[in-house]
């Protein structure tokens, strides 16, 4: 079977969230997009903000690496593809640079007022640890401003929540909310 390599640098690098969505997707090492930067400025359909990587020299995005089945890179564009656009880029792993898609968002598409919900935050704090993602990039992602989302019926935020419960990580939404609660003095 014919295989893909997709960067997941956002949400979907929990690896229960994203074989939720594709379910042949493996994670195959830790990765550095170069000449990027990660933001959060991605308009979603919820009002929040999403991440995306930007083009910027010198900075990085470290996300996962993962290789799924090339028939299901279909079923990734369609839950992507309505909020950004795949674009193959070169992923540096400890084993050498490796090309793989990527979804970033069109200009239209982003807002730098945009800040993400909390469970969001959640997902990608849950995904960069068991990743195995650089300690510091971690503690940067975790600092990431954020608002609470009220709404305990959106689908999303349980999905969300449901994602975490699987890769048995639940306590991080509760510890996402102490960090910002202790930096704000709040």
């Amino acid at each position: 079977m014919a295989t893909c390599r997709y960067f997941a640098y956002g949400s979907n690098m929990l690896r229960e969230r994203l074989v939720a969505r594709v379910s042949t997707a493996e994670g195959v090492a830790v990765g550095v997009a170069r000449d990027y930067r990660l933001d959060f400025a991605k308009i979603s359909v919820d009002g929040s903000g999403k991440g995306d990587m930007v083009a910027s020299p010198g900075d990085e995005v470290w996300g996962v690496l993962y290789e799924l089945d090339a028939d299901q890179k279909a079923a990734l564009d369609e839950h992507e593809g309505r909020h950004y656009r795949a674009r193959e880029i070169v992923v540096s792993t400890p084993s050498g640079d490796q090309a793989a898609w990527a979804y970033v968002a069109e200009p239209h598409r982003r807002d730098p007022s945009k800040v993400p919900y909390d469970w969001y935050v959640a997902l990608i704090v849950a995904g960069a640890r068991q990743g195995g993602l650089p300690e510091p990039y971690v503690q940067a992602l975790e600092a990431t401003p954020f608002h609470v989302h009220g709404d305990e019926d959106w689908k999303e935020r349980k999905n969300a929540i449901a994602a975490l419960a699987a890769a048995g990580m639940t306590g991080v939404l509760d510890e996402v909310r102490q960090r910002a609660v202790l930096t704000t003095g709040g």
